[in-house]
């Protein structure tokens, strides 16, 4: 019997994951599409505003100049603090440098997450949301624009074939410095919202909403999950 490939998250590009698994992109999607117009419903309080002011300016002077681990300190993790996703109630929490494997076909998905929201109180069981973060835009390679995007891609298809439900939504979010990428996947195809440009405040705003609104929705389907369950 054929042994399965271990490939690490790493080694997945958005080419080789069509190839072995037939994801394609979509440029149109009802369901990002409806992540995008949720968010307008969640305004910001003035304290919350005030963070994000400060945020952004601080990442307007000295984002070109972060490593990774600074982003993610300085940056990532206050505006994580805005929105809470320890979500206990619901049987769901967020993790960070969690493994996840999964075995699909030939091959085993392999790899540490960056940070995800994950049914489970004390360890992740299915995940619903992922942040992916990768390198500073500023004397990146240029390959990883597109190579963190299938590292992303590959995590979130990991996440389907774990819950068995390939046709409810996975969502993620990829950093690239001050661009962030909103992705969906659903089936087999996968959509991206246009950047946003977190040194500029408008934006910045609007990255929040979209948590703000990515966490109802994990509250909307773990509440289904859960009734499921009791029934």
């Amino acid at each position: 019997m054929e042994q399965p490939i271990k490939t690490s998250f790493k080694y997945w590009t958005k080419q080789k994951l069509a190839n072995a698994f037939g994801l394609k992109m979509q440029l149109e999607s009802p369901v990002l599409d409806d992540w995008l117009r949720q968010a307008d419903n969640y305004s910001l309080t003035p304290e919350e505003d005030a963070v994000i002011q400060r945020l952004q300016l601080k990442a307007k002077q000295y984002l070109d100049s972060w490593n990774e681990a600074e982003l993610r300190e300085r940056l990532l993790v206050h505006l994580l603090d805005l929105v809470d996703f320890e979500l206990i109630e619901y049987n769901c929490n967020w993790y960070a440098e969690r493994q996840l494997t999964v075995k699909v076909n030939n091959y085993i998905l392999n790899g540490y997450v960056d940070w995800m929201v994950a049914t489970g109180v004390l360890e992740p069981e299915i995940p619903y949301f992922f942040i992916h973060e990768y390198k500073k835009e500023e004397g990146a390679d240029p390959s990883i624009h597109t190579e963190g995007r299938g590292q992303l891609l590959a995590m979130m298809f990991a996440a389907q074939q774990l819950s068995g439900m390939e046709n409810e939504p996975i969502y993620g979010l990829y950093v690239l410095g001050r661009f962030w990428f909103f992705f969906v996947l659903v089936g087999k195809e996968y959509s991206v919202a246009d950047s946003f440009d977190i040194s500029k405040l408008n934006d910045i705003r609007e990255v929040v909403q979209l948590l703000k609104a990515q966490r109802q929705l994990i509250i909307d389907r773990a509440s289904l999950v859960n009734a499921a369950v009791e029934d």
